[in-house]
């Protein structure tokens, strides 16, 4: 240890790191951080068994003299890191906050005092709003799922109508009916629970690095070999798994204990049930939709975001309830004059207490489907435009490491002095960004020269002060914030954010607030002579080159890549390239979603399926009877599936109508309450008939097996019993 601190230039790397670069002891490395480069020679490697605080398959580690030295950073340090003294136990009995309380007064303003569990309930706060989408897009997924576990329960009830009969003739009570479906249910869900863990584990082992990726993009670097596996949350699963197989069995398990044991015993034909009452249906319809109204409500101005994804949910039930109603409407209009189509609007009217539950689970899946699609498509859209709008300048440089999120390594400083001296070059406008927390929420604080923006790049403004913001900004203690950062502070303009600085907190007034979609956490833009004196801080990010017109891009790019070069690793892009490489966060950001979206859907189809297969059995001494009286198996095979014609239809233009207010609800609810963005609405009816047309499909396809089932069924077997 003593010679890795004597000799300079020296790093050691973890044994892992040291493997994947191919590295061994003595051999010389090129490191780049804060804008400089310096070769590096290693020392040590580090077992992965080595206690260091916050050690990772990333560490390199060296001699602060050496950072300081190598890196331009004399005097400067990051941060310290304290171990507490022990009692005689071995324990760290010393509390925590109270040492923060006496360690904060003599830190310089700028500093804080926190335990590692602090920086950890930031990250959380940073990835809360992240964990919360894909959470709410699965419960959704696991509500659709429930639809599935109902019908696949009342078509196994189906299939024992006669052994329940038998078992309530002999003595079962009806609750005691109830209690055996719900509990075969349980086990059923015990070992889809567990199947379901399983394939989730696979699956998000699959999904890893995208999602890595994702987050590493929009708020922290984080780097994941494996996934790491909570109990509780496997244990939650479990528990949320059986309670919706519970509940989703309970309603057909109390159909099935209403049933007579005379009726029972008899052979089941739909014809003879009773139409479901809409009235209870249409009234629980309308209180979803009210209770979608008051979480909406509470979400955006009672600043509870999450009941946001309630609004979401209760928007998917409110349609659910509508979808028997619907199905009735639908069966009531004119059919083409032919046998089959006609015998299918019959059957589809007459199996309502089944079909109606697929068309309300279909719904769900479209609507879910849809919303997000125009969600998505929406931000995209408005995205693409503000880049457009926004992003004028032909070229942009940065540090090869500012790819990495949590890595705002500066620029070297002589880049802007060689920018402005290249031929062609007509303006040079710099940026400097850095990260902070305000009253416990992430921000961040950014600063550039305000009379290039003005000119070459003007900002979008929502609103601002009277005169000239630009001015205000460069002439006074004024900033320009983002449209997030005021809506999620609750910020007019002319209020006071006070800034941490190196001589304490002061005070700047909004003079403005603009669009940007950079920062899912906001920026407070500043004049960057304001910038400076306030934070003392002369660093640059990156650099927007503007070119005089006629002159190349690329050529311009090549020659800055080349006087770079010996001054590290830096990353230079044209607009377009700018522009391609944040649409491709961006879909990389809602690629989790399409899986989500396709699994609901597959189990609403899936749901379609059980529907028709439950139906057959009901119908079996009907479709005896059509038979025996000359109906070809080809005239019920089309039968059915022009019965799941009109299942299909059913749940898609109700899926379809509930589709576009759940877009609504996650643009103008969940986005503004968690994000505090405008996102402008872009239909994207290609995709919306797309989805249409691959769900009816499903449909058709789903159909295909009790289709064939029942036109394959011999016309003595179905009417034995008469």
């Amino acid at each position: 240890a003593i010679a890795f601190v004597s000799e300079p230039n020296t790093i050691a790397l973890t044994r892992s790191l040291a493997d994947r670069l191919k590295l061994q002891p003595g051999d010389t490395l090129l490191a780049v951080s804060a804008g400089h480069q310096a070769k590096l020679r290693v020392r040590f490697l580090l077992e992965p068994s080595t206690d260091l605080i916050g050690a990772d398959d990333h560490l390199a580690i060296a001699d602060i003299a050496t950072v300081q030295s190598a890196f331009g950073l004399a005097g400067q340090i990051d941060r310290v890191e304290a171990l507490l003294q022990p009692d005689s136990s071995g324990k760290i009995t010393a509390p925590r906050a109270a040492l923060v309380e006496r360690i904060t007064p003599h830190l310089p303003p700028h500093a804080r005092a926190g335990s590692p569990e602090r920086r950890g309930q930031e990250v959380e706060k940073m990835l809360g709003a992240f964990q919360l989408n894909l959470t709410a897009l699965s419960l959704i997924a696991l509500v659709v799922g429930m639809f599935l576990v109902t019908n696949t329960v009342a078509a196994n009830v189906v299939r024992r109508r006669s052994e329940i009969g038998l078992l309530r003739s002999i003595g079962l009570t009806r609750n005691s009916v109830i209690f055996l479906i719900v509990a075969e249910s349980l086990l059923l869900g015990l070992l889809g629970s567990a199947l379901g863990i399983f394939l989730g584990l696979q699956v998000a082992r699959s999904l890893l690095q995208s999602v890595a990726s994702t987050v590493t993009s929009h708020y922290v670097l984080l780097s994941m070999r494996d996934i790491m596996v909570n109990p509780w949350s496997l244990i939650g699963a479990g528990l949320a798994g059986l309670i919706a197989a519970a509940l989703a069995a309970w309603w057909p398990a109390r159909q099935a204990s209403l049933v007579s044991p005379v009726d029972a015993l008899q052979p089941a034909n739909s014809a003879d049930r009773a139409a479901s009452p809409q009235t209870p249906l249409l009234r629980a319809s309308l209180l979803c939709f009210l209770l979608t109204l008051l979480f909406s409500a509470t979400a955006l101005y009672g600043r509870i975001p999450r009941t946001g994804f309630l609004a979401a949910l209760f928007t998917l039930l409110a349609a659910a309830f509508l979808a028997p109603a619907l199905g009735r409407l639908l069966s009531l209009l004119p059919t083409l004059p032919l046998a089959t189509s006609i015998l299918a609007r019959s059957a589809f009217r007459r199996g309502l207490h089944r079909h109606g539950l697929a068309a309300a689970a279909l719904s769900v899946a479209v609507a879910m489907a849809i919303g997000v699609t125009i969600m998505v498509h929406s931000f995209r859209a408005t995205v693409d435009q503000w880049i457009g709008e926004s992003i004028k300048a032909d070229l942009f440089i940065a540090p090869s490491t500012n790819l990495i999120a949590g890595a705002l390594e500066p620029l070297d400083p002589e880049a802007e002095t060689l920018a402005l001296a290249t031929p062609g070059v007509r303006a040079v406008g710099t940026y400097r960004e850095i990260r902070l927390f305000l009253n416990g929420l992430p921000c961040k604080l950014a600063a550039c020269r305000l009379e290039i923006l003005r000119v070459y790049n003007p900002l979008t403004f929502l609103s601002t002060l009277p005169g000239d913001p630009y001015e205000r900004c460069q002439k006074g203690d004024f900033a320009i914030v983002s449209e997030n950062f005021a809506r999620r502070r609750q910020l007019k303009l002319n209020d006071t954010v006070l800034l941490p600085t190196p001589t304490g907190q002061h005070p700047i007034r909004v003079a403005a607030i603009f669009r940007d979609y950079t920062s899912e956490s906001g920026i407070i833009l500043l004049d960057r002579t304001t910038y400076r004196r306030l934070t003392q801080d002369p660093n640059l990010t990156s650099l927007a080159i503007h070119l005089e017109p006629g002159i190349s891009p690329n050529t311009v790019g090549d020659s800055l890549r080349e006087q770079l070069r010996p001054r590290g690793e830096f990353l230079i892009y044209s607009q377009a390239g700018l522009r391609d490489e944040a649409l491709r966060i961006f879909d990389r950001s809602f690629a989790v979603t399409a899986l989500l979206r396709t699994l609901a859907i597959a189990v609403a189809a899936l749901g379609v399926t059980l529907s028709l297969t439950a139906l057959g059995i009901e119908r079996t001494r009907e479709i005896g009877i059509l038979r025996a009286t000359g109906a070809s198996r080809g005239q019920i095979l089309r039968t059915i599936m022009a019965e799941s014609a009109y299942l299909g239809t059913t749940g898609i233009l109700l899926g379809l109508a509930t589709g576009f207010a759940v877009a609504l609800v996650l643009m103008q609810v969940i986005n503004r309450a968690f994000f505090g963005w405008t996102i402008d609405w872009h239909t994207p009816y290609q995709s919306i008939v797309g989805i249409g047309i691959g769900m009816m499909i499903a449909c058709l396809l789903a159909s295909l097996p009790p289709a064939w089932r029942a036109s394959r069924l011999s016309p003595a077997e179905a009417l034995r019993s008469e």
